[in-house]
């Protein structure tokens, strides 16, 4: 017996009683659509559970005899291979897409855990691969982290070459003659840069008047007449040295008084420090 079986007398039975799915669902306590669900065949909506004792409750309230009852309760029960589609595939493929039989399944266990000769020599080939990375990336951690060594290097001291004791002949160039300094009647036009200058002026002959003027930090208007007849105007910036010379006689001129120093023949000459910065003083052999 099968469980189509069991659905068709349970369907003939409650026909033949001329019972409706509403009384049998009253007596039995069990829903319509479930009681004609199982005489349609239909066993899997519910656990087996509880839908074996759904089966022998509704055979009792249709009043099958128990052994019946026994064997409904029984084929309910097993289980079930479910139906084979309808197609021209073999058995044993039908079989194994939903399940397939015991040896199907130890025939696809045992094809799962074998391993072929292709996927061992693969396997070994990525192990031996694995390795080698490994192991040159373990050298090359090892020599970096080595100290390089330090090499020194002693070279033989070279043999200095022999000092020539030839004498040797420096020729130097014969310096130009220096050109005679400008001069205006009796006045020489000296200038001259550094304090050297005018202590060579001061040593000169007594026998002619030299005139020394010095800027400071300012410029100075300078004219100079030199035994009243030659006269000579310049502009000195600061810090500069100019020298005059006449027989008898200066008369000097500066623009700004407190911006210079006047010498005569090496002697220091007192300047007027009056309100106006231009003064003129007159200088002779009596000044010194």
């Amino acid at each position: 017996m099968t469980q189509a079986d069991v659905a068709a007398e349970l369907l003939a039975a409650r026909t033949e009683q001329a019972i409706s799915l509403a009384e049998a669902s009253r007596f039995t306590k069990i829903q319509p659509d479930h009681l004609s669900r199982i005489e349609q065949g239909d066993f899997s909506f519910l656990p087996v559970a509880y839908m074996v004792p759904m089966v022998c409750k509704y055979a009792e309230g249709l009043g099958i005899p128990n052994d019946r009852i026994s064997t409904y309760r029984r084929v309910v029960a097993a289980p079930t291979e479910p139906a084979a589609p309808a197609s021209d595939a073999p058995a044993d493929l039908v079989r194994s897409v939903h399940g397939g039989s015991v040896a199907a399944r130890e025939r696809r266990t045992k094809e799962l855990y074998t391993v072929s000769p292709v996927g061992l020599i693969s396997a070994l080939s990525m192990t031996v691969v694995a390795v080698a990375v490994f192991l040159g990336l373990t050298l090359f951690a090892s020599r970096t982290d080595e100290k390089p060594a330090i090499v020194v290097r002693t070279e033989a001291p070279t043999t200095a070459r022999p000092h020539s004791s030839a004498p040797t002949t420096v020729v130097s160039p014969a310096p130009k003659s220096a050109l005679p300094p400008p001069t205006v009647g009796n006045v020489v036009h000296k200038p001259l840069n550094d304090s050297a200058s005018a202590t060579a002026a001061a040593n000169a002959p007594q026998k002619r008047l030299s005139l020394v003027v010095k800027t400071k930090a300012e410029p100075c208007w300078v004219n100079v007449v030199a035994d009243k007849k030659n006269s000579r105007e310049a502009y000195l910036p600061p810090n500069q040295i100019q020298t005059f010379e006449a027989d008898s006689l200066f008369t000097l001129t500066l623009g700004r008084v407190q911006a210079a120093e006047v010498w005569l023949n090496g002697k220091t000459i007192a300047l007027p420090r009056g309100s106006s910065p231009v003064s003129t003083i007159r200088l002779s052999q009596k000044d010194l």
